[in-house]
C-alpha cells in the first residue's frame, strides 16, 4: 500500500509538471511582468504599470496564443481606451486603476465578450457609464466602477445590454452619483451584490430597487440620504444585510423594513436619527 502511494504522488507531480506551462517559453513582454504562479490550468495572471497604449496593445498580442486569467493596468499613461488592444485575447478578468480614463470606445472591448467575467475600473475620470463599451459582455459576473465622476443611473445606462442577465456582484462606489433612475436595476436578475456606497445620493426614489429579487447585501453608507422607508427598499424580500450608516437619516418610519424579512444585519449608525417608532422593526425575526 506504501509502495502504491509513493507512486501515485510521483506520477502526480510528473503528471503536474507535464500540465504546467514553461515559463522559460512564455513570450518576453517585459516592462510587463508575469505575476504568481502558473498551473495546470495554463492560465497567466499579467501586470503593466506606466504604459501607454501602444506598448500595452503590442505586449498583450504576444499573448495571444494563451489564456490570460487576470490582466492588470494600473497608473498607465492615457484617456480613452480604444482600438484592437485585445483583439483575439482571451481574457478573464480585467483590472484597471489609477488611470486617467475619461472614455471607453464602444468597440475595445468586444473581443472579450465571451471570456469576460470580472471588469474592475478604479480611481478614473470617467464622466458617463460606459454603456456601448459593456454591451456586448455576455458572462460578467462582477463590475467594479470605483472613483470617477459619473452622476446619474438611469435605465439607458444598462439597455440592450447581455451582461445585465448574468451579473451578481455590482460596486458603484466612491464616485460623484446624485440620482438613481427608479426602477434602473431591474433588468439585473441574478444580482445578490449592491455596493452604492460614499457617493452622493440625497434622495431614494419609489421603487429604486424594483426587480431585484436576489439581492443580499445593499450597501448606502456614506451618502447624504435623508429617508429611507419601505417604498424604497419593500422590493428585496431576500435581503439580509443593509448598511444605511454615515446619512443623513432622521427617522425610521413605521413599518419600513417590514418585507424585508429575513433581514439580520442593519447598520443605521452616524445619522441624525432622534427617534424610533416602536413598530420600526416588527417583523424582522432574525436581526440580530
Amino acid at each position: 500500500m506504501m509502495k502504491y502511494h509513493i507512486l501515485l504522488i510521483t506520477f502526480l507531480i510528473i503528471k503536474s509538471k507535464a500540465d504546467s506551462l514553461d515559463s522559460s517559453k512564455l513570450p518576453h513582454i517585459y516592462p510587463c511582468q508575469y505575476v504568481g504562479s502558473i498551473n495546470v490550468t495554463k492560465r497567466i495572471d499579467v501586470e503593466c504599470k506606466s504604459l501607454n497604449l501602444a506598448t500595452i496593445s503590442i505586449l498583450v498580442h504576444k499573448l495571444q496564443s494563451l489564456n490570460i486569467n487576470r490582466l492588470s493596468l494600473k497608473k498607465d499613461e492615457f484617456s480613452i481606451l480604444y482600438g484592437n488592444i485585445f483583439h483575439n485575447t482571451i481574457i478573464e478578468e480585467l483590472y484597471l486603476s489609477d488611470i486617467p480614463i475619461e472614455h471607453i470606445d464602444a468597440n475595445v472591448l468586444n473581443s472579450l465578450q465571451q471570456s469576460l467575467i470580472v471588469f474592475s475600473l478604479q480611481n478614473s475620470k470617467l464622466e458617463n457609464f460606459p454603456t456601448e463599451a459593456l454591451m456586448k459582455i455576455e458572462f460578467l459576473k462582477l463590475l467594479v466602477l470605483d472613483g470617477n465622476n459619473i452622476q446619474n443611473i438611469n435605465k439607458d445606462s444598462f439597455k440592450s445590454s447581455l451582461w445585465t442577465l448574468n451579473l451578481e456582484i455590482l460596486h458603484l462606489t466612491n464616485g460623484a452619483i446624485v440620482e438613481l433612475e427608479a426602477g434602473c436595476f431591474s433588468g439585473f436578475k441574478k444580482l445578490k451584490k449592491l455596493y452604492l456606497n460614499n457617493n452622493k445620493l440625497s434622495v431614494l426614489k419609489r421603487n429604486q430597487f424594483q426587480g431585484l429579487r436576489e439581492v443580499e447585501f445593499l450597501d448606502l453608507s456614506f451618502n447624504e440620504i435623508i429617508k429611507v422607508d419601505t417604498s424604497h427598499i419593500g422590493d428585496l424580500s431576500k435581503l439580509v444585510y443593509f448598511n444605511a450608516s454615515h446619512n443623513n437619516l432622521t427617522e425610521i418610519s413605521r413599518g419600513a423594513f417590514a418585507r424585508n424579512s429575513v433581514l439580520r444585519l442593519l447598520n443605521l449608525s452616524s445619522n441624525k436619527i432622534k427617534r424610533l417608532d416602536q413598530h420600526s422593526f416588527r417583523g424582522m425575526r432574525f436581526l440580530r
